[in-house]
């Protein structure tokens, strides 16, 4: 990967995760030209009302400084949506800060709504700074997240978003940005937000959303010990409190 070539020592720490980060981003996102809104529209029409969220970014989204271009559809029958992220590379490094997303209606000249300040700073490498349109509180619209900061480890955490009717825009959620590296689960409703402490720890925190808040229900805690052997302790909230309740090995 080219683009994290003789990378400067504030960088280096996370180019490994930087890698992985472009993965996942791929897997989320297509890394074409930004798709003309007919293609857009024809491609959710196609998938129907069960169509995932579909976005693209610009090609040179990929080492290229701000501003970079997104578009997306928040969910079928809503206008195309244009994502203008605005920043800059920071200097002496391979990372680049995004500080503002001016959103525009297609089909409207003006900006509809200007996020400010946006906190999103990841390697040059990773794509539009992890950009994503996905339904992170199960609601069937999509919601925005960017990369906020990686970490020397394995943790990710991001600036999220999360699309309100009611406004008729984008929302933050302070609570979603202190999860680390989550994972959202459609089928059952969850989120899985994991988080390595050290070589030897890992948590695993279980999350819904009731009535817009976020609520852990459940925590997996993998301890290793001296003689390599996992353990697992359980944690499941009652009433108000997360409690243990119980141990056992650790299970893939």
């Amino acid at each position: 990967m080219g683009g994290i070539r003789g990378i400067f020592p504030e960088a280096a720490a996370i180019a490994m995760m930087a890698l992985f980060l472009i993965g996942v981003s791929a897997s989320c996102a297509h890394a074409g030209e930004v798709l003309p809104s007919h293609e857009l529209g024809d491609a959710l029409e196609a998938g129907g009302e069960s169509a995932p969220f579909i976005y693209e970014c610009e090609e040179a989204a990929a080492l290229k400084p701000p501003p970079l271009t997104c578009r997306g559809i928040v969910s079928a029958g809503l206008p195309v949506l244009d994502f203008k992220l605005q920043g800059y590379l920071k200097p002496s490094s391979d990372l680049r800060v995004i500080e503002s997303i001016t959103i525009t209606q297609e089909d409207k000249g003006t900006p509809v709504q200007t996020i400010e300040p946006v906190d999103s700073v990841a390697p040059t490498a990773l794509a539009a700074n992890g950009f994503e349109l996905l339904d992170m509180n199960f609601d069937g619209y999509a919601d925005l997240r960017l990369i906020r900061q990686t970490t020397p480890g394995a943790n990710v955490f991001y600036t999220n978003y999360l699309w309100s009717m009611m406004a008729d825009s984008f929302v933050p959620d302070p609570a979603l940005d202190e999860l680390s590296s989550p994972i959202f689960d459609m089928e059952a409703q969850e989120i899985r937000a994991t988080n390595r402490s050290s070589a030897a720890d890992y948590e695993t925190d279980f999350y819904t959303y009731n009535e817009d808040v976020l609520v852990m229900t459940h925590r997996q805690h993998d301890r290793y010990g001296a003689n390599g052997i996992c353990q697992r302790t359980y944690f499941d909230r009652i009433g108000e409190e997360l409690k243990e309740t119980g141990t056992g090995p650790c299970e893939d």
